[in-house]
């Protein structure tokens, strides 16, 4: 508020209650480069994700099954949105839980 009134062309109003963050996309991709660490954890509200997990998944399920690229699991790229939507399907957690002993779930 401060700026908005000393400065009558800033058209912004900032809005204490609302919380700005980028698009969901970047979001998802700068969990997915957290995610890639293999060195650390992402916790997930009261879950744990890791990539070691996923690492164990595509070793023990066929390809056409869990459907990740090897581009999904390094860091070449930091920005694969579409790493994100793959790293984020439904049936990749349902695969998770049937065949990882111990992963949790990425949702």
């Amino acid at each position: 508020m401060f700026l908005a009134k000393k400065c009558a062309w800033f058209v912004a109003v900032f809005i204490e209650w609302a919380i700005s963050i980028q698009d969901h996309m970047h979001e998802a991709a700068k969990l997915r480069v957290r995610l890639a660490k293999i060195e650390l954890i992402l916790p997930l509200g009261n879950k744990i994700a890791t990539m070691a997990d996923i690492i164990t998944l595509k070793g023990c399920v066929s390809k056409d099954e869990h459907l990740l690229h090897d581009a999904d699991v390094n860091l070449y790229d930091k920005m694969n949105y579409d790493a994100c939507h793959r790293l984020t399907r439904p049936e990749l957690d349902k695969l998770l839980e049937t065949h990882v002993q111990g992963a949790q779930s990425l949702l």
